[in-house]
């Protein structure tokens, strides 16, 4: 996944904006339920993607959209493919016809009619006004271990969900360095004295200030 792509679970004061992409796909009277992750690029928020669990395991895929000046990029693609390796779940959706191609580039088979799980089924509801057509993936341990492989390469990070709750984020191992050296930062107290003493050093009137390289010619002066 390109560092100009993200996606996470959605925040609060995105809810309107994902309403008003799902305006734009023709879906006026739709509203957001479940677990709602989006995609980011350079231009904002470019898509969506709701799931619904109906018991633990067990996952219904809502409205997937792209906003429309970022479709033809296979942005809905990334976003689903990086959201079903969250978990190890069965996924299903319910969608026309002339989208079951694209889904069956995810993993995604036609299930029979006989063969629907009846709390999908019964979550979905009837549609008198086309055929309906269930589809079903299981995403494997396998499956997730990849997709947390991916992460070593694309620079990416995943959150993982428990019941619908935010349970811990994986990131490369690469983008573990960061945080892991700004928390042995804090966890030095004598180190945190010295850095509180000079902001009160600062705050107190007049300080030398160095740029990047003097303070990096000070530090190595020495060696």
């Amino acid at each position: 996944m390109p560092p100009s792509i993200q996606v996470a679970p959605a925040t609060r004061e995105e809810h309107e904006e994902i309403l008003a992409l799902h305006r734009e796909a023709g879906w006026p009277d739709t509203h957001l339920e479940g677990e709602v992750w989006v995609l980011r690029d350079l231009g904002g928020l470019a898509g969506s993607i709701q799931l619904i669990e109906l018991v633990s395991g067990l996952i219904l895929i809502g409205a997937i959209v792209v906003r429309s000046d970022a479709r033809g990029r296979g942005l809905g693609s990334e976003m689903a493919r990086c959201v079903l390796t969250t978990r190890t779940a069965e996924w299903w959706l319910e969608c026309r016809e002339q989208r079951m191609a694209f889904y069956g580039r995810l993993g995604f088979a036609v299930v029979a009619a006989a063969e629907v799980n009846e709390l999908v089924r019964e979550r979905v509801g009837p549609n008198s006004a086309r055929e309906q057509n269930f589809m079903r993936r299981s995403t494997s341990a396998h499956a997730v271990r990849t997709g947390y492989a991916s992460l070593e390469r694309e620079h990416g990070r995943v959150m993982a969900r428990k019941h619908g709750q935010p349970a811990g984020v994986v990131l490369s191992v690469e983008d573990l360095d960061s945080p892991e050296e700004t928390l042995a930062v804090l966890n030095d107290e004598p180190l945190m004295r010295e850095v509180r003493q000079g902001l009160a050093e600062i705050a107190d009137g007049p300080a030398a200030r160095f740029s990047k390289s003097d303070a990096l010619a000070l530090t190595t002066r020495g060696e």
